[in-house]
């Protein structure tokens, strides 16, 4: 197949209109800068005043940033590929067809094939002199993809992709990834001036950008399923354009409520992509509904970079469908040593899986964790609001007893008073089940049509949320009644005690991660760096020599390998949020908070420096924190 004169031309065009573009950017930046610089100019040749003196500053220090982010843009990061690369040694069946398939798309095949895991195919083209002169090509091909096929609907997936070698979409990509990376440098450079003239002038530009390269990029995917109808057939295309609409919902809920929360809560499963095809298959009418409501509301917007599938499948209705017979077999026929392959991606993909769990024994084993943690966060705030060192399960069912004894609303004042102590929304749903699962009486199991359950010890569901409603309702006035419900389904309440060891610093420690930091701050007297993590404040004796502001934050947390480790090194003050009673916020021009805790120390936080040394928006989240316990 050869490409039409008509298409090449159209090509030549995209090209121009991307160039176009890029140049663009640059004209409208650098004509802002000349702007702000010459009126800077004037201002300052006709007034000497102070404010004349800071408007001059702040328009020198505005062409800075914009001159800084043109040269930063001129210098593009250089493509990384991630996944496996396999040999033709490796894949020697692999390999044939996509080279048959370049043949039909009259495109010269890939230097490299690539495994990943996902859930996408793509091309990229290291080409040079801005897309004149091609580059080495590179093809990668998602394994999620090869699990939910047919060898047919692969092919055609891929005979898309070369599509893009064949139409020259791969070399306008080096204009359009450059010129979208140097818009994207200026906007985050501007950000913290957004009601600068000059930010709406390149959010304008960068709106315009968007519309009329994503316009370009759709006309490439038409053309490019063009030549995978005829490369390998309009009714496969058609069919694996349907079905990768379907099962992208299917496995953006396997990474969200399987994989990734079970890594989240440090368990590993075993083979990980098996799980996604036992997914589809459990949720099967489900994904169905999901593709049909969606093609229903599915629309094609100005920066959308893909047509909507129904376009794309009602142009290709148009086509020839080819003399290639289907291909019913599973896609992972076309990649040799599938298993072998699998193992490989997975390993560069999440690491050994040297403890890695069958996935369910994962499942039960992450859902345990969870419950550990979150009876131990609700043990600790009955802890607190006891006034006592430790507390068990049955301390919680003899204070809703008591608090019974007096009505409805005793109930509702105790619980209140938990909450006031940080007791977690499913602290009662946690202590019941950790006490049942300590008891033997239920057990965690994992279903791929529904995430997590639990069972009793007869297999059937056991009611936990029913029976963390009776305590929490005070309305019911049942909460007197929880302990003979729990024994009468065989939980052992004397076996609901916190983990061993548990405190609330040790705990809070190690589920931290960090969210925002500070170079340099005021711990009462003391200069200190400020992270500011999920579960608590981290501050540690500052000093300077690793780097410039956020990047000297970086390489702390980097070497220590955990704000963990950083907060247990000499000097270091770990404040959980679990432990702040109350906040007092002065208002002044820079941040100054004070932080009681229940065992009434105070912790006086004040901003040392402002503009770019920090990681994220540190006083942002600590002026919400002292909001929530003002």
């Amino acid at each position: 197949m050869s490409l039409p004169s008509e298409s090449a031309r159209s090509a030549a065009g995209r090209a121009t209109v991307g160039f176009l573009l890029l140049c663009g950017f640059y004209v409208v930046a650098l004509a802002v800068a000349g702007v702000v610089g010459l009126l800077a100019y004037l201002v300052f040749q006709n007034s000497s005043s102070l404010g004349t003196t800071k408007a001059v500053y702040a328009a020198a220090a505005l062409v800075a940033v914009i001159a800084g982010a043109l040269w930063r843009s001129l210098r593009v990061p250089p493509f990384a590929p991630k996944g496996v690369a396999v040999t033709r040694e490796e894949a020697p069946e692999l390999w044939a067809e996509v080279e048959e398939l370049a043949r039909e798309a009259d495109t010269r095949p890939p230097d490299e094939i690539r495994l990943d895991a996902d859930f996408n195919a793509g091309v990229v083209e290291e080409a040079k002199a801005l897309g004149l002169l091609g580059g080495r090509r590179h093809l990668s091909i998602g394994l999620p993809l090869a699990l939910c096929l047919n060898a047919s609907q692969l092919r055609a997936v891929l005979a898309h992709e070369l599509g893009h070698f064949s139409a020259s979409h791969t070399r306008l990509g080096v204009v359009n990834m450059r010129g979208g990376y140097a818009v994207g440098l200026l906007l985050r450079a501007l950000r913290s001036r957004p009601y600068n003239p000059a930010t709406w002038v390149f959010k304008g530009y960068a709106l315009f950008y968007s519309a009329v390269s994503n316009a370009i990029r759709r006309s490439q995917e038409l053309e490019a399923d063009r030549i995978a109808a005829v490369a390998a057939g309009s009714s496969a295309m058609r069919s694996a354009l349907r079905d990768m609409e379907a099962y992208s919902a299917g496995w953006q809920v396997f990474l969200s409520d399987y994989l990734h929360w079970s890594m989240a809560a440090g368990v590993r499963p075993k083979e990980p992509l098996s799980g996604f095809p036992l997914l589809v298959e459990a949720r099967s009418t489900a994904i169905d509904a999901f593709y049909e409501s969606r093609m229903r509301e599915q629309r094609t917007g100005c920066h959308d970079s893909h047509p909507a599938t129904l376009t794309r499948i009602a142009v290709l209705a148009g086509l020839p469908d080819g003399e290639r017979a289907v291909d019913e077999r599973p896609a992972t026929a076309l990649i040799d040593d599938f298993p072998v392959r699998r193992a490989e991606v997975e390993r560069d993909w999440l690491g050994d899986e040297s403890s890695a769990l069958d996935w369910e024994t994962a499942g039960a084993e992450a859902m345990d964790r969870r419950t550990a943690e979150a009876a131990d966060r609700a043990y600790r705030a009955l802890a607190r609001a006891g006034g006592k060192e430790g507390a068990t399960f049955d301390d919680f069912l003899t204070a809703l007893e008591e608090a019974s004894s007096r009505g409805p609303l005793a109930v509702e004042e105790y619980l209140d008073h938990l909450r006031t102590h940080h007791f977690p929304d499913e602290g009662a749903a946690a202590l019941i089940a950790r006490t049942a699962r300590e008891s033997g009486a239920m057990r965690y199991r994992l279903r791929w049509d529904a995430g997590i359950d639990a069972v009793g010890a007869d297999g059937e569901p056991f009611p936990v949320e029913e029976l963390a409603a009776v305590a929490l309702d005070a309305g019911r006035g049942e909460a007197a009644s929880l302990r003979p419900y729990l024994e009468a389904l065989g939980v052992d309440v004397a076996k609901g005690v916190p983990s061993e060891g548990d405190t609330t610093a040790e705990a809070t420690k190690e589920r931290a991660e960090l969210v925002a930091g500070l170079h340099r701050a005021k711990l009462g007297r003391k200069d200190v760096h400020l992270f500011v993590a999920t579960t608590g404040l981290l501050f540690l004796p500052f000093a300077r020599g690793l780097g410039r502001g956020d990047e000297e934050l970086r390489i702390l947390v980097d070497r220590a390998g955990s704000l963990r480790a950083l907060a247990e090194r000499d000097g270091a003050v770990w404040l959980p949020y679990e432990e702040i009673v109350s906040a007092d916020m002065k208002l002044r021009l820079h941040l100054h908070v004070t932080f009681t805790t229940y065992d009434g120390r105070s912790f006086t936080v004040r901003e040392k420096e402002s503009g770019n040394d920090r990681i994220g928006d540190p006083v942002e989240v600590l002026g919400q924190l002292a909001v929530r316990h003002a």
